[in-house]
């Protein structure tokens, strides 16, 4: 997957089910960019709407305890070289910082892509989530030998 970054060096893990590269921002808009990726057999359309899904739970979970959410599902977000592809945004308070989660799944019918932008829950913030997720594109996996 081509994504926008930031100027700066990720931190790269690899873990049993795939690997995932975080970018931090400076917390002024992007507080963090994260891409995940692994193999998977929910390479369809529905197989992307129901791990949406489930990552919008996910990052419910992960906001201030009482603190009111706001989901805006169906996010139109074109993905070049996506087989299918599922956006979202999560609003709330996390660590008392009122933040937009712009989670975008992909999937090329091989690997899934979840894209994560935690921005500011301001207009400069939301531009931003909305640049790096349009500037999305699936490329075919070049693998080593």
């Amino acid at each position: 997957m081509t994504l926008p970054v930031p100027a700066v060096a990720p931190s790269h893990f690899s873990g049993r089910h795939g690997e995932m590269w975080q970018w931090l921002g400076d917390g002024r808009e992007l507080i963090s960019l994260s891409l995940a990726v692994r193999e998977t057999r929910l390479g369809t359309p529905q197989g992307v709407a129901d791990h949406l899904s489930w990552e919008i739970d996910r990052i419910r979970k992960q906001l201030d305890a009482g603190a009111d959410s706001r989901v805006h599902a169906g996010v139109d977000v074109r993905v070049r070289g996506a087989v299918g592809s599922a956006a979202a945004d999560v609003d709330g308070t996390q660590r008392s910082l009122e933040v937009r989660n712009r989670l975008v799944v992909t999937t090329d019918g091989a690997h899934m892509h979840l894209v994560q932008v935690m921005v500011r829950d301001h207009e400069a913030g939301r531009e931003l989530a909305s640049e790096i997720s349009s500037g999305l594109v699936v490329e075919p996996w070049n693998l080593p030998g």
